[in-house]
């Protein structure tokens, strides 16, 4: 039986929607590979993720936020982008800004892949840690796998500008034969709810610093 948590999910902004790449992606390099290669780094493992090994999790997500709106004639989900200014004649005049927000929407399937993932990659980052430690050298994120949402764990090598590697304390096989592999996730918005299997992914990579 898959294990269970229930937390709250506070969603600000477009990024946290996750529908800006980069958002919310994860760490490949901070420079080319063949950046790091030039500086002697070994970066010859990072090679295919593999599935993580142990029994499936479960999580209920519930998303809150006073910038998201669940709309049910469009089946889509309404948020804040930002604010504009509605008077601004009289503020050239020197009056004070009045302000509404600005908003754009999203056909729920998509903004709960997204969210669902998200979801996911904080449950297994809260894995990483109870389980291997916080400075193993882990990272957990959401990600996009053949198309697909997915949640890459990485053991993330740090190549310095001097060519020296430092490479996390455990091993792929290690981690990976304790991760789940996959988080179920339940999640729901005002009135609706959605339940998602996200499938969790074990790699290497490697940050590259200037």
């Amino acid at each position: 039986m898959p294990s269970s948590r229930r937390s709250l999910l506070h969603t600000i902004g477009i990024c946290s929607l996750g529908l800006l790449t980069g958002c919310a992606g994860r760490i490949t390099s901070l420079a080319a590979v063949d950046d790091a290669e030039a500086r002697g780094c070994d970066v010859s493992d990072d090679g295919e993720p593999i599935r993580g090994q142990s029994n499936p999790v479960a999580v209920e997500e519930t998303v809150v936020g006073d910038d998201l709106t669940y709309l049910p004639d469009e089946d889509a989900v309404r948020y804040v982008t930002g604010q504009r200014v509605t008077n601004g004649d009289a503020v050239e005049k020197g009056a004070p800004a009045e302000r509404e927000p600005v908003y754009e929407t999203v056909p729920f399937g998509e903004w709960a892949a997204v969210k669902a993932a998200e979801a996911a990659a904080s449950h297994v980052s809260e894995f990483a840690r109870d389980v291997f430690g916080r400075d193993v050298g882990l990272r957990a994120s959401a990600a996009t796998r053949n198309g697909k949402r997915v949640v890459a764990l990485d053991l993330v090598s740090t190549c310095y500008a001097d060519g020296e590697t430092r490479t996390p304390s455990v091993t792929l096989d290690g981690v990976a034969e304790l991760t789940p592999s996959a988080v179920e996730v339940s999640l729901s918005l005002d009135s609706r709810a959605s339940e998602r299997t996200v499938p969790v992914f074990v790699g290497r990579r490697t940050a590259v610093l200037d």
